[in-house]
């Protein structure tokens, strides 16, 4: 009997556009479009941001190439739609490109998230490395999934394969079963890659907000922005594993479905992650009226780039005594390690001293 994870995982990683139904080609290019149209929107709110010259050059290299491959994705099954009303039969070109995108866009944008959680423990290397060696196996495995796809033992089971899944039931190649061990592998480890990252963030956002009351409101969005981003991938890859691998009995083309925009889910993951920053920077601002214009490559806490938080930062309203026409100017001379403001409308009585610390550290 084969594995149970034989029947579906073609499906998954591989989408076999020329052999599925032509409704199911029509369905995902109108969803990749439909996606994509958002993606280029906040693609362009994140280029177009006033901080956008505070990011280092190649991190705006690397979203621009991110969206690129994505684009490019949504073009190549746009194009297999066409090919439909086409005399031509079409080429396997389409679907092998397209699996090596879906690769390559999802681990780009787990290393986005592995760089996150490097910031969050202080820039140290080794608590990420595990994070880095199952990304680099999840890599490796949709690679040698791609070499396996390749080679003429699967292409004749590729060639078969339809959105019906009771034509798997009579295959038994056991190439074919290596080809979706491999695929196993790199699903799982990107699931665990997700995890984690959002894991890490997730209890690092609870130290943080501990004691802070006062800025309930911030730290409510940062929540909402982490689990708008962290959720696209991780329900495509639960679909994939659960509906393909533990419940066989499923709807398969909601496997098929989320397996052809898992690398959209991916990049919508890393786009609301860089929009939702901007917002909370802006949120974070408007409750300091004061606060001093600091580079962002220098900035620590909720408001660092490309991230939210890294090793720490003090906010300090000075207890002293401050006269109100020299706030503005002594505002200016301050250190980003201690910025100190006095609100307009406070008395010139002595005032209270607060500081918030953002650390992982002991």
């Amino acid at each position: 009997m084969s594995p149970p994870w034989f029947h579906w995982t073609n499906m998954v990683l591989q989408p076999v556009l020329f052999a599925v139904q032509s409704q199911y080609i029509f369905l995902l290019a109108t969803l990749q479009c439909l996606l994509q149209g958002s993606l280029l929107s906040m693609l362009s709110a994140f280029f177009s941001s006033r901080t956008i010259v505070q990011r280092p050059l190649w991190f705006r290299a690397y979203v621009l190439l991110v969206n690129t491959l994505s684009f490019t994705q949504t073009v190549l099954v746009v194009a297999q739609g066409f090919k439909l009303f086409s005399s031509v039969p079409p080429t396997r070109a389409l679907g092998n490109a397209f699996t090596m995108l879906t690769t390559i866009i999802g681990i780009s944008v787990q290393l986005f998230f592995i760089h996150r959680c490097w910031r969050i423990f202080n820039k140290r290397v080794l608590p990420v490395v595990p994070l880095v060696l199952i990304n680099l196996a999840s890599f490796v495995s949709g690679i040698l999934a791609e070499s396996f796809e390749n080679q003429g033992s699967t292409t004749k089971v590729s060639l078969r394969i339809t959105i019906h899944w009771e034509q798997h039931r009579r295959l038994r190649e056991p190439e074919y079963c290596s080809f979706a061990l491999v695929v196993i592998i790199c699903l799982s480890c990107a699931f665990v890659v997700y995890v984690s990252v959002t894991a890490t963030t997730i209890v690092f956002l609870y130290r943080t907000r501990t004691g802070l009351r006062e800025h309930d409101g911030i730290f409510n969005t940062i929540w909402q922005v982490i689990w708008a981003s962290a959720a696209p991938p991780l329900i495509a890859l639960t679909i994939n594993i659960v509906n393909g691998y533990i419940v066989k009995s499923g709807p398969h083309a909601l496997t098929f479905m989320a397996g052809c925009l898992n690398a959209k889910f991916c990049n919508l993951s890393l786009m609301i992650n860089l929009i939702g920053q901007g917002h909370i920077r802006r949120k974070f601002e408007s409750r300091v009226p004061n606060l001093p214009t600091i580079s962002t490559s220098q900035t620590p806490g909720i408001i660092s780039e490309p991230v939210f938080a890294i090793s720490m930062t003090n906010l300090n309203l000075g207890a002293e005594n401050i006269d109100q026409d020299k706030v503005s100017s002594s505002v200016g001379a301050l250190h980003v390690d201690d910025a100190s403001w006095a609100k307009p409308d406070e008395p010139e009585a002595r005032r209270s001293t607060h500081q918030v610390r953002f650390s992982l550290g002991p």
